[in-house]
């Protein structure tokens, strides 16, 4: 199958705040979780390509190498060179596939395929060509057209699939669908070339042109291992689905994440086109969950219950994610990276985040009870403010550059910090809940608190605002520009 891959990593796409102001009431992230959206303003200019009734892939080669990782046009998943490798085996559950195009989607391992004349491979495809996904399963010895196998295939199985360099040019490739009961063997002979080994979700090619890719269902690919090494230990490298690979301004449409013991999760994310994108935590295992058009992504990272993540687009396209994990720390997650901070929050509270000029930062209440912000470039920075405990921080980026932060201090009454200084607003907050703060694309911002009265109030450049509105009691409102 062809390996289509750019060097390049995406650049970057200007967001900019929309004019006006709407807000509304939500449930303090003090006391109940709740969910957390951004809108990307990203689109994409991939086009549907045909596909045959049956979605029999085409197999193809490039020249092309993912050593150093990086994007691909059709690959999502990992991919080892640079050596030579004789076995590469792996086992994951079928994902599920809603045909949002008539594209095909391919779950698969196999020696060889990046940067040689041959692939030796064998796997699960599924095609959506008719509109109603198809699943079979198949084994691929290029030049050759690859062969379906006449077994079954459905949603929810369990697939374990091994190639094998057994020498004398001689190659085994065995696939084993542990549900459903049946194994299949097959023995051929090919070039030995042995150039690299990957484990794979791809958008099928088709008349040397990558299909438009199905959504599909979190890929989990377990108990994998090349020459009997975990992943990392043959320096395999994460490589990132994008639409027109060649292009610096697309985000990914697939993407794995980082290795969890012996393997990792594909993801499908669409390429986070001109649609939503929320994040929440999961009622019965607690991870941290993203949601883009047309489903739902889990990261398999445990949040700390009772608390809420905060989501940002980034001018790349994708999204970054900010939340306590269970161990307590500052965590961060994006197309399918988890980063630890080893900074501790407070109990009982929640991250802001907010992108701007390529990237982010995020406020939090550190374990002290100080407020703390974290960036890439300068980790965690102690801003020296003294929050009222069990309550989060809001930030935006605004439209001159920089960012403010609103926050009930430990006094009771609402306070501002960032680009424009420290400021004492002196309107005193209703106990428990937390502000919400916007930019406004004219200059300046504006907050929206429950005013230690019970009333909504809007405070920012306009002035202080009370609406006489009562809120409920321990809840917060939310506020965008």
């Amino acid at each position: 199958m062809r390996r289509f891959f750019s060097r390049h990593m995406p650049g970057f796409l200007g967001v900019a705040l929309a004019a006006g102001l709407a807000v509304a009431a939500v449930p303090a992230t003090a006391q109940a979780a709740a969910p957390a959206i951004a809108r990307s303003a990203v689109t994409l200019a991939g086009q549907p390509h045909s596909v045959p009734d049956q979605g029999v892939p085409e197999a193809h080669q490039s020249s092309d190498t993912a050593c150093a990782g990086g994007y691909s046009k059709n690959w999502s998943g990992y991919v080892a060179c640079n050596s030579t490798f004789t076995s590469v085996t792996t086992t994951w559950v079928q994902p599920e596939v809603s045909c949002t195009t008539t594209g095909n989607v391919s779950f698969w391992v196999g020696l060889d395929g990046d940067g040689s004349s041959t692939v030796e491979q064998t796997g699960t495809s599924v095609s959506c060509a008719t509109g109603t996904p198809q699943y079979y399963a198949w084994w691929e010895f290029f030049p050759a057209n690859p062969t379906n196998y006449s077994e079954p295939v459905y949603p929810g199985d369990t697939l374990v699939a091994t190639v094998t360099y057994e020498g004398s040019d001689t190659y085994s490739l065995k696939l084993t669908d542990v549900t459903r009961g049946w194994s299949e063997n097959t023995t051929l002979n090919a070039a030995a070339q042995n150039l690299s080994a990957e484990v794979i979700a791809e958008a099928t090619t088709v008349s040397g042109q990558p299909t438009a890719l199905p959504y599909f269902t979190t890929a989990e690919f377990t108990n994998t291992a090349i020459d009997g090494e975990s992943l990392s230990a043959a320096h395999a490298q994460q490589v990132f689905m994008a639409d027109q690979a060649d292009n610096d301004t697309q985000p990914p449409i697939a993407y794995p994440t980082t290795l969890s013991g012996s393997g990792f999760n594909d993801f499908y994310s669409g390429g986070l086109g001109s649609a939503a994108a929320a994040a929440f935590e999961g009622s019965t295992n607690d991870d941290l969950y993203s949601y883009s058009s047309p489903g739902l992504a889990q990261t398999s990272d445990p949040m700390m219950p009772g608390t809420s993540p905060a989501i940002a687009e980034l001018s790349n396209g994708t999204y970054e994610m900010a939340y306590q994990s269970t161990t307590g720390y500052l965590t961060l997650f994006n197309s399918g990276t988890v980063t630890t901070t080893s900074l501790p929050m407070k109990a009982g509270t929640s991250p802001a985040i907010a992108a701007s000029g390529g990237s982010y930062q995020v406020a939090f209440q550190y374990s002290n009870g100080s407020l703390w912000t974290y960036t890439p470039s300068a980790g965690g920075v102690n801003q020296e403010q003294g929050m009222l405990a069990g309550t989060s921080p809001a930030i935006t980026a605004l439209s001159g550059g920089g960012y403010e932060m609103a926050f009930q201090a430990n006094t009771g009454v609402l306070w501002t910090f960032g680009t424009n200084g420290t400021a004492d607003l002196g309107l005193g907050m209703a106990g428990g809940t937390s502000p919400a703060i916007a930019g406004l694309t004219t200059g300046g911002y504006e907050t929206a608190i429950q005013e230690n009265t019970g009333f909504f109030t809007v405070y920012g450049t306009a002035g202080n605002v009370q609406t006489n509105q009562a809120m409920a009691g321990g809840t917060s409102p939310s506020i965008t520009g």
